[in-house]
């Protein structure tokens, strides 16, 4: 069987873990998170940050807060701020594609961050960026993967005074826990989008964020005070695998540029890393 622990944003990065074991245990930490924005007008926007855990593991809880870091643009720092912990609950386990038997220590946490911040219309936009280190040390298409953490991060596009306010895409469906080896896929990654643009989905490279270092602060900490600007560093892949072709299967894992459905046919047990891209495009 297989099972999937996903990480969504708009570079939605997932983890999976193919295993053939009805018992064990993983040092698993982090297993994933969403960043997300709405206008709610007057410069104001309500953003959400979802962030998934292995609730099995001894790694790290829950922040609280956690911290998003706003550049304009020019990557001129705007400011950090502290989001508290709304929610926090369990997933269900489901299988997507007919396990029958699911093994019984998967178990991941859902955090929810949700507040709103104000950030004044300017010419060259934001990106919001949320840090984090450090991934599941049991991946195995990605090289050292305890060493190697997350970004999690967003722009809101360029604006003028007669620009309409934007709001982000956010992914439709929950992260989909337990899949089977051996059996087809067939998971809906789509986005909803409030504005009226068009979506384009691609695989694409998961992004490095926060370090192993034991001091508190600073970019190479655990949880950074400050996200660092970007760009932002690509988790490398393992020889054999790469952004579109991160998961050892037959046929090869693809999504649908346009209907954003995911495809393809896991061939080997492992725990994988990818990473799915969806672009808002306005008037082409």
């Amino acid at each position: 069987m297989y099972l999937a622990l996903i990480e969504k944003k708009m570079r939605k990065t997932l983890f999976i873990l193919l295993s053939l074991l009805s018992t064990g245990s993983f040092a698993a930490h982090l297993v994933g998170g969403e960043l997300s924005y709405r206008c709610i007008g007057g410069d104001n926007y309500e953003v959400r940050l979802i962030i998934y855990r292995d609730c099995s593991s001894n790694g790290a809880p829950f922040d609280n807060p956690a911290i998003i870091t706003v550049y304009d643009g020019n990557n001129v720092l705007q400011g950090n701020y502290f989001f508290p912990l709304s929610s926090q609950s369990q997933l269900p386990i489901i299988a997507a594609n007919s396990c029958s038997v699911l093994p019984s220590f998967v178990c991941t946490e859902e955090g929810i961050y949700i507040d709103t911040i104000n950030l004044l219309i300017n010419l060259s936009g934001y990106t919001l960026s949320h840090q984090r280190c450090c991934r599941n040390s049991s991946s195995i298409n990605i090289p050292n993967p305890g060493t190697w953490g997350s970004t999690y991060t967003i722009q809101i596009p360029t604006q003028s005074e007669s620009a309409s306010c934007n709001s982000s895409a956010q992914f439709s469906n929950p992260p989909t826990l337990a899949l089977c080896l051996g059996s087809p896929v067939i998971l809906d990654m789509t986005a909803i989008e409030v504005d009226g643009d068009s979506l384009a989905y691609k695989l694409c490279t998961p992004l490095h964020g926060g370090g192993g270092a034991t001091t508190q602060t600073g970019p190479n900490s655990p949880r950074p005070d400050t996200a660092t600007a970007p760009p932002y560093q690509n988790i490398p892949f393992s020889g054999g695998y790469s952004s579109v072709n991160p998961i050892a299967a037959n046929p090869n894992f693809s999504i649908n540029a346009q209907s954003g459905l995911l495809t393809g046919l896991p061939s080997q047990v492992g725990q994988y890393v990818f990473a799915i891209c969806v672009e808002e495009w306005r008037n082409g």
